[in-house]
C-alpha cells in the first residue's frame, strides 16, 4: 500500500485515452501525420541556426514496472519545429546500468564513446537520453505491452517556457555529449532520493513550477496537474483487457496494483489496429492545429 501511495494513488481528474500508440502498424506514423508545422515567427529562438518553434510540453509518468517496488519513471516529452521539420522528442533521465547502455550506444552510433570499453566505467551516473518519435516509433508500445501505463499532462506554459523548455534539454543534451566525447567522468550520479529520473522536470520546466519539487514521478505530476490542458493515458495490454477490449474516451486514473503477465493476443492486437487506423492521436487542440496552445480557459476547455 505504501508504494502505492508513492506512485500516486490519490491523483484527482479524468484522462483521455489515447490507443493511438498501440496501433503503430504498415509504417503508419499517427503523430507525423496529424501535426503540420506553422510557419515560424520572426522572433523564434535559433537552434542549432535553424528556427524553433515548440508546440507543446508534457510532464509524462510511466507506471512502475511490475514486480519492483520502485515508484514508476518520469520524462519529458516535446513536440515542436525546428526549421520547418516536425520532431516529437522525450527526454528522460535514467542510471547508467547494463540494461541500458546499450540503449546509449545505439543513441550515439558512430561516436568514438559508444565503440570503446570507456563508458562501462560511467555505470551508476545519471545519463539524459533523447528519445525521438516515442509514439511513431513505437517506445510507447513497447512499455505498454510490458504492462506499464503512460501518463501524460500537456502543460499550459506560454510559447517563451515552451521554447525554453527544449533549449534547455538540447543545452544538457550537448553538454553531456562533450564530457562523453572527451571520456570526461559524468558528474551526477543516482541517487534514488534526490538526483533519480525527476531530474528532467527540476532542471528544464520553468522555475515557477519546481519550487519545493517533490522526488517521485506522480508526486511531480499531481503537483502540475493545475497547469494541465490536457490529461492522456496511454492504457497498458492489462488495463485493456480489464476494459474488455475496448477504449473508452476518458476514465479516472486507474490503479491496477497486480497485472497479469501476459500481452495481448495477436488476433486482439489486430482488431485494435483496424479500430486505430483512422484515429488521431491524442493531444492538446491547438498541437493539432500546428499552434502552440498558451495557458488558462481556452486550454481548459480541451479537458471538457
Amino acid at each position: 500500500m505504501w508504494s502505492w501511495w508513492l506512485a500516486g494513488g490519490a491523483f484527482a481528474g479524468s484522462w483521455v485515452v489515447d490507443g493511438t500508440s498501440l496501433g503503430i502498424h504498415r509504417g503508419r506514423q499517427p503523430v507525423a501525420s496529424a501535426v503540420t508545422c506553422p510557419r515560424p515567427p520572426i522572433s523564434a529562438p535559433r537552434l542549432e541556426g535553424r528556427a524553433l518553434q515548440v508546440l507543446g510540453i508534457a510532464a509524462v509518468g510511466y507506471s512502475k514496472k511490475q514486480g519492483t517496488m520502485t515508484w514508476g519513471h518520469a520524462a519529458l516529452r516535446a513536440i515542436y519545429c525546428h526549421g520547418g521539420e516536425l520532431i516529437d522528442v522525450e527526454y528522460e533521465s535514467y542510471r547508467l546500468s547494463g540494461w541500458n547502455e546499450s540503449q546509449l550506444r545505439r543513441e550515439h552510433a558512430g561516436e568514438g564513446f559508444a565503440e570503446g570499453p570507456w563508458l562501462s566505467t560511467q555505470r551508476g551516473a545519471l545519463v539524459l537520453f533523447r528519445n525521438l518519435s516515442p509514439v511513431d516509433a513505437g517506445w510507447y508500445a513497447e512499455s505498454q505491452g510490458n504492462n506499464r501505463e503512460i501518463y501524460e499532462v500537456w502543460l499550459g506554459l506560454g510559447q517563451g517556457e515552451r521554447d525554453e523548455v527544449v533549449l534547455a534539454a538540447q543545452r544538457a543534451y550537448r553538454e553531456q555529449l562533450a564530457l562523453l566525447r572527451a571520456h570526461s567522468p559524468l558528474p551526477v550520479r543516482y541517487r534514488a532520493l534526490s538526483d533519480n529520473c525527476t531530474l528532467v522536470f527540476r532542471e528544464f520546466l520553468p522555475g515557477s513550477l519546481i519550487q519545493g519539487a517533490p522526488i517521485t514521478p506522480f508526486a511531480w505530476l499531481r503537483r502540475l496537474e493545475e497547469r494541465a490542458v490536457l490529461q492522456v493515458i496511454h492504457p497498458s495490454h492489462h488495463l485493456i483487457r480489464r476494459w474488455g477490449g475496448g477504449l473508452p474516451g476518458a476514465v479516472p486514473r486507474p490503479h491496477p496494483l497486480i497485472r497479469g503477465p501476459a500481452r495481448l493476443q495477436r488476433d486482439h492486437i489486430g482488431r485494435l489496429h483496424r479500430v486505430l487506423s483512422d484515429q488521431q492521436p491524442r493531444l492538446p487542440p491547438a498541437v493539432l492545429r500546428g499552434v502552440g496552445s498558451s495557458p488558462g480557459a481556452q486550454g481548459r476547455a480541451a479537458l471538457e
